[in-house]
């Protein structure tokens, strides 16, 4: 991400984030499979880690289960106004 990283993003949603911005969930794409940016994005508050895949095939696969998964199985939360 330009000008930022996605942990400063993080970090801030769930620590300086107005209102209820930080009940926000957030799934985390990153080309980093360590084990201490995993625990990282788990720590400031990510819903999800997925390492991206560098096929283009398995790539789309994964967002569409992933979109699946946001659209039919979890259950949202409604803000109030």
């Amino acid at each position: 991400m330009p000008k930022i990283g996605g942990f400063d993003v993080l970090e801030w949603l769930h620590t300086a984030a107005p209102g209820d911005l930080h009940l926000i969930p957030v799934i985390v794409r990153s080309g980093s499979d360590l084990q201490e940016d995993v625990k990282r994005a788990y720590t400031l508050g990510a819903s999800c880690y997925f390492t991206k895949p560098v096929d283009w095939d398995e790539y789309r696969k994964r967002m569409r289960l992933l979109g699946i998964h946001w659209a039919h199985a979890a259950t949202p939360m409604v803000l109030a106004p």
